[in-house]
């Protein structure tokens, strides 16, 4: 559970396995918003908040946007209307090949074909869930509201198959780990109330901020609840131009 502000997000090192120039690539992650939907980061990395790589939700829509020197170089945008606080989404960002696919419960919302010789910026910041990194600081912007039940990234394009709508964590199908699993992020009650990955990697996780893991939400789970607080700092340039 994260509590407060813009110092309460997860951050990975920096690593080939999020480099968004592989031919295949998947981000799978099961959530929940607890209130203020629109504006809200789910993953984001890249060197300062000018060059950056994210995937968030605005304006009733999902949109992953690829951007440098502040221009969206790359974008795929998904019309959803219907995400409300108080449900569960399975959400999901795939590449195959020159494809990009997002899908909310299995089902595909939106999808964008990039150039073949397209080539994107090869971030060294850390890959952060919760928020936009803010130039030169360690904040975020853009702080997602809500609970993550789990995540997974993985170097194969994934097919994502239709799920029931709002399960909760306690009846939801944890990830697994296979071949092609390169992060794999699970809250561990049993390991100090921890957040592990549990690919074969085994990175390093930094939990910045009061972050804590939420056993009130599940039965057989562990969920990781993000709780933000009113903010004064000003919107990323990707939220002001939607």
């Amino acid at each position: 559970q994260f509590e407060g502000g813009e110092k309460d997000y997860i951050s990975v090192p920096d690593s080939p396995d999020w480099n968004f120039n592989q031919l295949k690539w998947s981000f799978e992650t099961k959530l929940k918003f607890n209130r203020s939907v629109s504006g809200r980061y789910i993953f984001s990395t890249g060197d300062d908040g000018l060059t950056y790589t994210a995937l968030f939700y605005h304006d009733s829509r999902w949109k992953f946007h690829i951007n440098k020197d502040n221009g969206t170089l790359f974008s795929v945008e998904g019309m959803d209307p219907l995400i409300q606080p108080g449900r569960y989404y399975d959400l999901a960002l795939v590449r195959d090949g020159n494809t990009w696919k997002i899908f909310r419960d299995g089902i595909e919302k939106g999808r964008a074909t990039q150039s073949a010789a397209m080539v994107f910026p090869d971030s060294t910041g850390k890959f952060v869930l919760g928020g936009l990194l803010v130039k030169n600081s360690q904040t975020v912007s853009g702080g997602f509201i809500g609970l993550m039940a789990n995540t997974r990234i993985s170097n194969t394009a994934r097919v994502i198959s239709a799920s029931p709508s709002n399960q909760p964590p306690a009846l939801i199908e944890a990830y697994s780990k296979d071949a092609y699993t390169t992060l794999l992020l699970k809250p561990q009650r049993s390991i100090s109330q921890t957040i592990a990955d549990l690919s074969d990697n085994h990175y390093s996780i930094t939990l910045s901020g009061n972050v804590w893991v939420n056993p009130y939400e599940v039965v057989t789970k562990s969920t990781v609840q993000v709780k933000r607080v009113r903010s004064s700092m000003p919107l990323p340039e990707a939220l002001k131009d939607s």
